[in-house]
């Protein structure tokens, strides 16, 4: 996940932490960095952390190699976030009441009523009034982003040249149409049962070559949902399959021919081929979108690493490890 998209990810942490309006900390508080005058307090950051635990992770089975550098991933992102704050600060970023007022609103629906908010806020030291500052922050940056992201839009001219020189990405794999009949094998099966099952394979792979219809034997003797269209899988490209081996040998097949026995671990496998096609080089209408996207990305991604730097050589960042008093001096 790259860092543009945690530090939108990291609002909800920003929003239900414990801040003042103008300071992350109060002064009883640890801290564990200070961005020009605004302390993050160690608290926030512990639950920063959480954003980047696996789901379904016991934080016991966490090495300490793990957290510390969840924890420098984390503070990593708080620091970012403050630095773009002050920034639009400074650029005088608005953001309209009301749609500050339309956040708060639906916070109060999801809590059932502004007294439940007002008491859930409570119980992190912090008033309506702090909350909505915090929702406008969070919202400031959020336009900030989206304003270098506008400046990253690439012109006609370096999308066209962009496709020209990278023309061999943009080639639809080649494909086939795909007739499958499997005889399943349990993967504890010992040698003798995939021997027998590998018999029985067999033996349907010789009715279809003594002139058995395959899509009539699919019907019958095939084990998977597949069965009932008659073992056809459909337009299958290079790259979807799920072994590799299985993928070579369907596309070695000419059309209307039949695979000999194929191994897996789900079992016995016969492939018919059906119609062809090779590789198609796509054109730059149809990959004009992908391509714009790309290259927004890429420049966005170049313009805030860029801004971050300069941010960084503009406004003292000090980081405490261990985590020092809210008035700690360093």
């Amino acid at each position: 996940m790259n860092r543009s998209f945690l530090i939108v990810a990291l609002c909800a942490i920003l929003l239900m932490s414990v801040m003042q309006s103008d300071s992350f900390s109060s002064e009883a508080e640890l801290i564990a960095a200070r961005v020009g005058q605004v302390n993050i307090p160690e608290n926030m950051l512990q639950d920063a952390m959480t954003n980047y635990v696996p789901p379904g992770t016991f934080h016991a089975t966490i090495t300490r190699e793990q957290k510390d550098k969840y924890r420098g991933d984390a503070l990593n992102e708080l620091i970012d976030f403050e630095l773009l704050y002050q920034e639009a600060i400074k650029r005088e970023i608005k953001i309209p009441k009301d749609t500050i007022e339309g956040i708060l609103d639906q916070n109060i629906k999801r809590f059932g009523s502004k007294k439940k908010l007002s008491d859930a806020l409570k119980k992190s030291n912090l008033t309506l009034k702090q909350f909505e500052k915090r929702i406008e922050s969070i919202q400031m940056v959020k336009q900030l982003l989206q304003n270098i992201s506008a400046e990253s839009e690439p012109s006609a001219d370096e999308l066209t040249a962009y496709y020209q020189e990278n023309k061999n990405r943009y080639l639809r794999p080649e494909s086939m149409h795909i007739y499958h009949i499997i005889v399943k094998v349990d993967p504890a099966a010992n040698e003798d049962e995939r021997n027998k099952k590998k018999e029985y394979a067999e033996s349907i792979l010789k009715e279809i070559r003594e002139g058995k219809d395959f899509g009539l034997v699919a019907y019958e003797k095939s084990e998977d949902a597949f069965k009932f269209k008659s073992g056809d899988i459909g337009v299958v490209h290079r790259g979807q399959f799920e072994f590799r081996d299985i993928e070579d040998a369907a596309f070695a097949l000419k059309e209307g021919d039949v695979s000999d026995v194929l191994k897996s671990i789900h079992g016995f496998h016969i492939l018919k081929s059906g119609e062809k096609k090779p590789a198609q080089q796509l054109t730059f209408d149809e990959m004009k979108d992908t391509i714009r996207k790309d290259k927004i990305q890429k420049k966005f991604m170049e313009k805030r690493s860029a801004l971050i730097e300069q941010l960084k050589k503009d406004i003292k960042v000090v980081i405490f490890d261990p985590p020092a008093p809210a008035g700690a001096k360093k």
